[in-house]
């Protein structure tokens, strides 16, 4: 191995680690191929220790302004909005300092979104014969902050972003639409190009559970056809939408169960609209569970659920968690029509799509499902193949490495 494929690398993550299985996944690679790995992760919830080691990965996980269920979202009340964003600046200068004070040598940064490229590109301006700066932008910045602070500061946030990413010396994305976007930025931005790696959201074999779909139904109890969800509950999904198909499967006397799996800022509403439907006894909602946990649900339903609600472009170019994650169970995926989802999904044979979020237009197509098993098994089994022949992250992780074997 090189030198140069040596070099510590400190990645930059405005989450706690222990809950983004991708950045887990990037690490533990990079480890594994001979780099010291650092991750300084944002503490949102006072939950993590302050230093740890995680599979051979060193995780420094600062609280900032205390830590606490103020800061689980951004799209609370105003106050709660702004202590967010005042802390997500704090960030930037506490991992400034940290690389200022621990880093003596050439090493990488790794920033992690758009929340983490200002402390990456200062670090590479303050360094710059010592940094090198890779981006890994999961979600499309110009959007993503026009859904949380509105329009005005989506579109400021993707001219900084713009502005900054000529800085990078590599760029990581999760899509094929999205690296387009970059190559976009880089023809506006400055004369200087960038290799642009894809890195789809693919599952690590490791982390899939053992055992068929029957064992798990019996495991938790599940009879009938089984619907899933598993991921942020955020109100790009047609969350309500799918609680209200699974109030008509009710009246309809049809033998189904709903599981939705996952935290954010949805929890607490659909919980509400389950009680007021008495639909405890169909709809199982779960609070977040560990990646591995998250997948045995996934991997004991029929049909995972993956609608999004009149998508904006971000939700609409994305490749989800879902879509992989879904895949390597075997479960087929429904998407919604017109969408990069969609695409993937329809060129394998893994799923079927709703042309939109309408409850009714769900109700037709989960009953779709309910009445072509067959279809289904075929589906099933051309998930698993396709998550065999390409879409996991061994593959992935080659693809991955190759991207750092030129920093």
């Amino acid at each position: 191995m090189t030198r140069n494929e040596r070099k510590p690398v400190v990645m930059l993550l405005a989450k706690p680690y222990s809950v983004d299985t991708r950045v887990k996944n990037e690490a533990e690679t990079l480890t594994g191929a001979g780099h010291k790995v650092t991750v300084l992760s944002w503490d949102r919830w006072g939950r993590e220790q302050k230093e740890a080691s995680v599979n051979g990965v060193d995780v420094v996980s600062p609280r900032l302004m205390g830590g606490s269920d103020l800061f689980a979202s951004n799209k609370g009340s105003g106050s709660s909005k702004l202590n967010y964003a005042l802390s997500a600046v704090l960030l930037q200068f506490y991992c400034v300092a940290w690389c200022i004070r621990n880093m003596k040598e050439e090493y990488i940064v790794h920033a992690n979104d758009f929340n983490t490229l200002i402390a990456g590109v200062a670090l590479r301006l303050i360094k710059p014969g010592q940094v090198r700066l890779v981006y890994d932008c999961h979600e499309l910045t110009p959007t993503v902050y026009a859904e949380w602070y509105g329009a005005i500061v989506g579109a400021a946030a993707g001219l900084f972003e713009r502005t900054l990413v000529r800085y990078a010396d590599a760029v990581v994305t999760v899509s094929p639409s999205f690296a387009r976007y970059f190559a976009t930025l880089t023809r506006r931005a400055s004369s200087k190009s960038f290799p642009v790696t894809v890195l789809y959201n693919t599952v690590k074999s490791s982390d899939l559970p053992s055992g068929d779909k029957a064992y798990w139904r019996g495991r938790f109890g599940l009879t009938g056809f089984v619907f899933t969800f598993v991921g942020a509950m955020r109100g790009v999904y047609a969350l309500d939408e799918l609680v209200e198909a699974a109030k008509m499967f009710k009246e309809s006397a049809i033998p189904a169960n709903f599981v939705i799996v996952g935290g954010g800022d949805e929890f607490a509403a659909l919980e509400r609209k389950i009680a007021s439907y008495n639909l405890n006894g169909r709809v199982r909602l779960i609070p977040q569970l560990p990646n591995k946990e998250a997948l045995e649900y996934l991997k004991a339903g029929d049909v995972s659920f993956g609608v999004y609600r009149s998508p904006d472009t971000n939700a609409r170019i994305a490749l989800p968690w879902k879509v992989f994650e879904a895949m390597a169970c075997g479960t087929p995926v429904m998407v919604l029509e017109n969408t990069t989802a969609w695409n993937l999904v329809k060129e394998n044979g893994i799923g079927f799509a709703v042309a939109s979020s309408n409850t009714s237009e769900i109700y037709e197509k989960l009953l779709w499902a309910v009445n072509h098993p067959d279809a289904l098994a075929d589906m099933s089994s051309r998930a698993r193949e396709a998550y065999g022949r390409y879409y996991n992250w061994e593959s992935a992780s080659q693809q991955f490495r190759a991207a750092y074997s030129c920093l």
